[in-house]
């Protein structure tokens, strides 16, 4: 093993896992920001129910606070363990795709 080896297959890595949480959606805050386009602290401040103060502060990157929380409430949600495999199984071919 080398550091170029490791570079490549850290890569492929990061390819796939990248595929499944765009699939899936996020599971972390960090990711769930990046998902969105917006900060961390615009995210936390929604998921805790805060509303955004509209005269304060920087204009929102994508989304306003009642927007993302919108986006929120109608795209996370619980899934089945057949929603999961159905899922994973259409990646197939994308998987292939990036990885050539």
């Amino acid at each position: 093993m080398n550091k170029a080896k490791l570079d490549k297959v850290g890569a492929e890595r990061k390819t796939v896992l990248d595929l499944i949480v765009k699939a899936v959606g996020p599971a972390t805050l960090y990711e769930a920001a990046r998902h969105y386009n917006t900060t961390r602290a615009t995210m936390t401040r929604v998921l805790d129910g805060k509303a955004q103060d509209t005269g304060k502060g920087r204009p929102p990157r994508a989304y306003t606070a009642q927007e993302l929380s919108e986006i929120l409430d109608s795209e996370v949600k619980h899934r089945t363990a057949d929603e999961y495999v159905e899922l994973l199984a259409k990646l197939g071919p994308k998987i292939k795709a990036a990885l050539r």
